[in-house]
């Protein structure tokens, strides 16, 4: 190993990771917040996450940091982040875990007030106000999910089925949340179907925000960011914004914004003390 690459590996002061369905992303930085290590590799199940972390950390010459924290999908429950704090102690002096969506959260309001839509595959609102937290939706994409992309895709299937044309076989989820992209394409277009598709999806995830944010009691601006691939599509993002004031009529909608990824936000997240406020908050209102 390169003298500068020792150097990199010694300044590493807290390691971040987000290990999401797809990625597993793993960013280290040194005291100051600056990156000296990042790592993006398809994402392991929660059993082999510990021999990856562990690979990862002996190609980069580390052993142990003085923190390590986590957001990982599939991780929702106190009782889930006990488990995979276990199993991760011996890679950092203090060990912190949390859900991918709490992560998230943090990333585009730190210690702030605000309510985060997530919607790709599924859907979910996730709030704050202060120390009390909560959610709508989330329940998974068979479950409900709806304004996902997954919900989104199916809606179109059933369209196609319904004027008589052939679908071939049975789609996976991530399969049927992939159509999404093209559906709200059309939509944009104008083609009739997709344009009302997205319209009804829009309008279901403007609801999971009102619902998120009336648990929360939130007052006066509601910051509200949204994230997850659907919103990459800037036209549907605009149509979401368009259906917030039937719910909010006398409310002021904030967009809030996020320039970091998540891993990094992770590991930085580590080198402010916030962050045990932020965590000690517990699981969210059902």
């Amino acid at each position: 190993m390169s003298r500068q690459k020792a150097d990199a590996a010694a300044r590493v002061q807290s390691v971040g990771i987000d290990r999401g369905g797809t990625w597993l992303r793993i960013a280290a930085v040194d005291r100051r917040g600056k990156t000296v290590k990042a790592i993006q590799a398809p994402s392991p199940s929660l059993t082999d996450l510990p021999h990856r972390i562990k690979s990862i950390f002996q190609r980069w010459k580390i052993s142990q940091v003085p923190i390590l924290i986590i957001g990982s999908k599939g991780i929702w429950t106190q009782a889930e982040k006990y488990s995979l704090k276990k199993k991760l102690e011996i890679f950092s002096q203090t060990t912190l875990v949390m859900s991918d969506v709490e992560l998230a959260h943090y990333r585009y309001f730190k210690a702030r007030n605000g309510v985060l839509l997530i919607a790709g595959t599924g859907s979910i609102a996730y709030g704050r106000n202060k120390n009390k937290i909560a959610r709508s939706g989330g329940l998974g994409p068979e479950k409900g999910d709806e304004g996902s992309g997954y919900w989104i895709g199916r809606r179109w299937l059933q369209s196609l089925r319904m004027n008589g044309n052939k679908t071939g076989r049975k789609k996976s989820v991530r399969e049927t949340a992939q159509l999404a992209g093209s559906v709200i394409e059309k939509a944009e277009k104008g083609e009739t179907y997709p344009f009302f598709i997205a319209q009804e999806a829009a309008d279901y995830l403007a609801k999971l925000v009102w619902d998120a944010a009336g648990k929360l009691n939130l007052k006066g601006t509601i910051l509200l960011g949204c994230h997850g691939g659907l919103f990459k599509n800037r036209y549907f993002e605009k149509e979401l914004l368009k259906a917030l004031p039937f719910y909010f009529p006398s409310r002021k909608i904030k967009k809030a914004s996020s320039r970091e990824d998540a891993a990094t936000c992770a590991a930085r997240m580590g080198l402010d003390r916030s962050w045990k406020k932020y965590l000690g908050t517990g699981n969210p209102l059902r």
